[in-house]
């Protein structure tokens, strides 16, 4: 009685070891190829996760930076002054909703731009000499 439950331990661990031993024959040589490909892709995607800030506000609680959504396509690389680099275009917000409504949307990116008061007056003050 003990030597056949010893036979019948051995027997099911050797069929689960043969199972294990097929398994890794089908994953490794059989879909080998397929899960190379499948795990390049996994390595080396992209994800571009923009970090909006909050509006900026000076002592007397006045506006000086928000957050403007800048859209943008990519363009063609004969306009693009460096060779090596992908160029965008700004576009509109209008422009870029109909494109995604197309499903065009491998070209097209949404950029985090500031629109500052504070540079536009410096600007406007060096142009024209202007000083509060």
């Amino acid at each position: 009685m003990n030597k056949n439950r010893i036979l019948i331990f051995w027997g099911i661990f050797a069929i689960g070891f043969l199972l294990l031993i097929g398994r890794l024959v089908e994953l490794q040589i059989i879909f080998g190829t397929k899960n190379k490909i499948l795990a390049e892709g996994n390595r080396i995607k992209k994800i571009v996760n923009p970090a909006p800030r909050g509006m900026i506000y000076d002592r007397n609680e006045k506006e000086l930076v928000r957050n403007v959504p800048i859209y943008r396509i990519k363009v063609q690389s004969a306009k693009c002054k460096v060779q090596s680099e992908d160029c965008f275009e700004d576009i509109s917000r209008e422009e870029a909703l109909r494109m995604e409504a197309r499903g065009e949307t491998e070209n097209l990116r949404m950029d985090i731009g500031h629109w500052s008061r504070l540079f536009i007056w410096s600007l406007l003050s060096s142009c024209f000499g202007i000083f509060e």
